[in-house]
């Protein structure tokens, strides 16, 4: 009997033990999804407000980071685990409104005069494949889509795989297609044509752009 008691007695304390453990592990959980961003106040945010949407930011699945600036000022930046800063992601079309924006930056800068300049006003044909048809591309239908070169990309086949994976040079892999309308008179969603804009900022602002579709770098 005591020795049986004894024993039920060592399974309640190990039951006890293990309980106080989870609610030690959950405070702590709770702790680490505390957040304090000082700059909010600053800048017209309720902290508490902001730090109880990041808790609830965290509980997304696959959210990757949430960055909030407000006055040009990051008033807060978190990347949810497994996640870093300095990570690189494939962030798909996202891109192509980041290189508008880069546009937009350049020419606010002075490295780009207007959206009316032409491909050929920035790279050459003694360096690429780029005859009198493609040299008169301006900025704007390339970013509007409308430059006229042939692309496969949306409603079944795509050629994106192919070109950026398998093609020994992606400039010259679009600049080589024949022209199949006059730009600016028919959208045509394309890989290529975004890349050609990165080109574009490469040679007007003499930085390094490294871009596609799905991925991108940008030292300013």
């Amino acid at each position: 009997m005591f020795s049986n008691f004894g024993g039920m007695g060592k399974l309640h304390s190990i039951i006890l033990l293990l309980f106080i453990l989870f609610i030690v592990a959950g405070c702590r959980k709770k702790e680490d999804l505390a957040y304090s961003f000082t700059l909010a106040g600053g800048n017209g945010i309720n902290e508490q407000a902001l730090s109880e949407a990041y808790v609830r930011a965290g509980e997304i699945k696959n959210l990757r980071s949430l960055l909030v600036a407000r006055n040009n000022v990051l008033v807060s930046e978190v990347y949810f685990a497994p996640n870093a800063r300095d990570e690189l992601h494939d962030v798909m079309s996202v891109t192509k409104s980041v290189t508008s924006t880069l546009v937009g930056i350049a020419i606010g800068k002075g490295f780009i005069t207007s959206l009316d300049q032409t491909l050929g006003d920035f790279i050459g044909s003694s360096v690429y494949n780029l005859p009198e048809d493609k040299a008169a591309i301006s900025l704007y239908n390339m970013l509007r889509m409308s430059a006229g070169i042939p692309w496969k990309e949306l409603g079944g086949e795509s050629e994106f795989v192919d070109w950026y994976y398998h093609s020994a040079d992606h400039i010259n892999y679009i600049l080589d297609k024949e022209m199949t309308y006059t730009p600016g008179t028919h959208f045509n969603y394309s890989d290529g044509t975004a890349h050609l804009v990165s080109v574009v900022l490469t040679e007007a602002t003499g930085m390094a752009v490294s871009l596609s579709s799905s991925f991108l770098r940008w030292k300013w």
